[in-house]
């Protein structure tokens, strides 16, 4: 038996923006946009009977809700429309319930990498200013 999702791909028909929202954010750290925000893909918690899949890249949180009636989920009115609009809104990270969870599956487990871009943009930053 083929998944909704497996159908819908086969007969090259993506369904509607409704029926699979995708809700676009702009990542803040202290009223600050963080553009150098990337982050592995996790599971939100479930939401009634919504799941959310999210994920983080060039610092826009992308959020997935999937269920069979995903069209009914109060973010679903800000996702992405038929017509290729949508309009992305800033999300604050520090003090909100995503905070702990992002903490916990994305931020600890890439302190070493974080440290190490860092580090690397120091280094070509004094390059350059010897030059």
């Amino acid at each position: 038996m083929q998944t909704e999702s497996a159908r819908l791909l086969l007969n090259s028909n993506a369904g509607s923006p409704t029926e699979y929202p995708c809700v676009a954010y702009s990542m803040h750290l202290d009223a600050e946009p963080r553009s150098d925000f990337m982050g592995q893909l996790f599971r939100w918690p479930k939401d009634g009977h919504h799941h959310h899949y999210c994920f983080s890249f060039a610092g826009l949180g992308w959020l997935y809700i999937v269920s069979q009636h995903a069209g009914r989920h109060a973010l679903a009115k800000h996702a992405l429309r038929a017509d290729g609009t949508f309009h992305v809104r800033g999300f604050e990270i520090r003090g909100s319930s995503l905070e702990r969870q992002l903490l916990d599956d994305v931020f600890l487990p890439n302190v070493a990498n974080v440290e190490r871009i860092r580090s690397a943009r120091r280094r070509s930053q004094d390059s350059r200013a010897v030059l």
